[in-house]
């Protein structure tokens, strides 16, 4: 009877499991170099330790088992090379992670059994989070925040999805099949009080994330609920396990939305819509959300209605050529696609944002008969080719049907070569032009002697500075992809603000470029002290976490926050305030304070708010 019920139930599993239509777990052999994207003008260098993950899930059950995963470690010049799991047709997520960069993660349909050369990935450094108030954690830009009450620390990132499209994780469109028009997104890798990784919160204790949206993508902003005075925006997260981005969820099931807000927390009213549209609105805006867990966060809009190119890469003499990696990125739109490896015949397909027709605005941007265009790029025996642009048609599609049919070819006329691009444009702060922005070009992969061979003995002017109108231009050379950083300080007797601003660009650009640089960090003398009459006052009257006063021979007095909100001024010296306490001299009252003595205080947090901007504090006063 035992064996019976067996028999039955294997049965009864294959059965399933044809019915499912079972995927083969094959492996292939993918290899390539993993960098550190440079900062500050910087030069390239490679990533010495990065994790490499490869999977796939194979079965489909949303998860991926031990099976379905494989990881390799970076050598010193940045080289891997893994034998991974892949299904023929099904997406496989590529994870590139360093510690204390943010993990970069590639969606690619694998449709060939060939091994894959050249898959590279540049990492870029997170930024350490700060608690600056009762549980809130902010970075040094002011970019990024998130409140919960079960964090202790970590580190975020957060990207403009305009000039930093190769960044974003998998491609632009999302796991129901429409393209993502995406206004910002950000990576969070955050410690709970334990020191561990936290990845989703308790039941019912969601935390809240405000992300800064770059001013590049005010235009793409669309009210998704009107009437109740905000302006709502869908939330989305990446799945790694599936390789997709997914409408984040409530704790009760619903789809996930946040809202826009000002700097200061404070809701923005729908009213001001269109001034966010137009990019008049003055001041920054925060989109601020409720999760319950915790990786890439994203604020997306939904294209369903798209186009699609299909085609063949075949060699010099027509024949057809598998494994070649194709890349697709838009030109007059921001999204790229995942990478596909072409099958036995050369195949491949990839869905992208189509052609408006006479009155249409299916991009929501205001703006109605718009053309499409993609660039399309590949590699294929260790060669890098661009394939060029293409505009798309009107007519909707969806891989494989009413597609644009291209034949590509991996001939000479098409191999990338290194040459000198000029590059005009204008560099803005925060949208208004200003003279003296540094903007560098750079195409990181090319090697000195080649840098050195293009340039010649004149050399190029790989460095502009703005005039008064934001205008610039440059030289340098470039193999397929430049990359322009722009750099702008601006001081006062009382701070340092300091702008930055990268932009990829696939291919020398034909038409100006913009280059609008966002807040990187800022530093403050505040608050300003004064001590007279044996009084210690602060301007502004800023909650303190801790005050220390300094003589020639050491510490004489220290006080400290004795609750989360901190203390404040004015402070009598050798009186401890409420909420504070005493931490030098351990008991008894402090030296006299003395000409010459330095006070200092750092205020809760380390920020104090200057000129609309949340600025890095260091405050210091030599008593008279």
């Amino acid at each position: 009877m035992k064996r019976s019920l067996c028999i039955i139930l294997t049965a009864s599993l294959m059965l399933l499991v044809s019915q499912q239509g079972c995927k083969r777990v094959q492996h292939i052999t993918i290899s390539g170099t993993v960098y550190i994207a440079p900062q500050q003008g910087g030069s390239v260098t490679a990533a010495d330790g990065a994790t490499i993950t490869v999977s796939t899930d194979v079965n489909g059950n949303g998860r991926i088992g031990p099976r379905e995963r494989a990881t390799a470690t970076t050598d010193s010049n940045g080289h891997y090379t893994i034998h991974a799991p892949v299904a023929a047709g099904m997406q496989s997520v590529v994870r590139f992670s360093l510690d204390g960069y943010a993990p970069l993660l590639k969606t690619v349909q694998i449709n060939t059994t060939r091994a894959i050369t050249g898959f590279d990935g540049a990492l870029v450094e997170m930024n350490s989070l700060t608690d600056v108030k009762n549980g809130k954690w902010r970075n040094s830009a002011g970019s990024v925040e998130i409140s919960n009450s079960n964090i202790s620390g970590g580190k975020v990132r957060n990207f403009n999805p305009a000039t930093e499209a190769d960044k974003f994780p998998g491609s632009f469109s999302d796991n129901k099949g429409s393209l993502l028009i995406s206004g910002v997104f950000t990576a969070f890798e955050l410690e709970d009080t334990q020191g561990k990784r936290l990845a989703t919160t308790e039941p019912g204790n969601p935390a809240r994330i405000r992300m800064r949206m770059p001013r590049d993508t005010w235009g793409a902003v669309v009210d998704t609920h009107s009437g109740n005075d905000r302006i709502d925006v869908p939330m989305y997260y990446f799945n790694e396990e599936t390789g997709q981005w997914v409408r984040g969820t409530t704790e009760g099931g619903a789809d996930l939305s946040g809202w826009l807000e000002r700097d200061n927390g404070t809701i923005i009213a729908e009213a001001q819509l269109a001034a966010v549209r137009n990019g008049s609105y003055s001041g920054d805006i925060f989109a601020a959300s409720d999760v319950t867990h915790f990786s890439y966060w994203n604020v997306d809009w939904p294209i369903a209605d798209h186009g699609c190119i299909s085609g063949t890469v075949v060699d010099a003499d027509g024949n057809p050529v598998a494994g070649a990696t194709i890349n697709v990125a838009g030109v007059t739109y921001t999204g790229t696609s995942s990478p596909q490896t072409t099958d036995e015949n050369g195949k491949f397909c990839v869905d992208v944002m189509r052609s408006e027709a006479p009155g249409e605005d299916i991009n929501n941007n205001g703006v109605t008969g718009e053309k499409q265009k993609v660039l399309i790029s590949g590699s294929s025996g260790g060669k890098l080719y661009n394939f060029g642009e293409y505009e798309i048609p009107v007519q909707a599609g969806t891989c494989p049907t009413n597609c644009l049919a291209v034949e590509l070819k991996v001939a000479p006329e098409n191999e990338v070569q290194v040459s000198v691009c000029s590059v005009s444009g204008t560099a803005t702060v925060e949208g208004q032009p200003k003279a003296g922005i540094f903007v560098y070009g750079s195409d990181d992969m090319i090697d000195p002697d080649t840098w050195n061979n293009v340039c010649g003995t004149s050399g190029c002017t790989f460095i502009a500075s703005t005039d008064d109108t934001g205008a610039f231009s440059l030289t340098a050379p470039y193999a397929f992809k430049l990359s322009l950083l722009g750099i702008y300080t601006e001081s006062d007797d009382t701070g340092t603000f300091f702008y930055e601003s990268t932009r990829s660009l696939l291919g020398c650009p034909s038409t100006p470029v913009s280059l609008n640089l966002e807040l990187l960090f800022c530093t403050v003398n505040l608050p300003a002290i004064n001590y007279s009459g044996g009084v210690i006052s602060l301007d502004p009257a800023v909650p303190l976490s801790f005050l220390i006063v300094n003589g020639p021979l050491g510490p004489k007095w220290m006080i400290m926050q004795n609750t989360d909100a901190g203390f404040s001024g004015p402070i009598t010296y050798g009186t401890v305030p409420a909420d504070a306490r005493q931490a030098f001299p351990s008991g008894g009252t402090p030296m006299a304070i003395a000409t010459g003595d330095i006070i200092q205080v750092v205020p809760l947090g380390g920020y104090v708010p200057y000129k609309g901007k949340q600025c890095y504090s260091s405050s210091i006063y030599t008593v008279q």
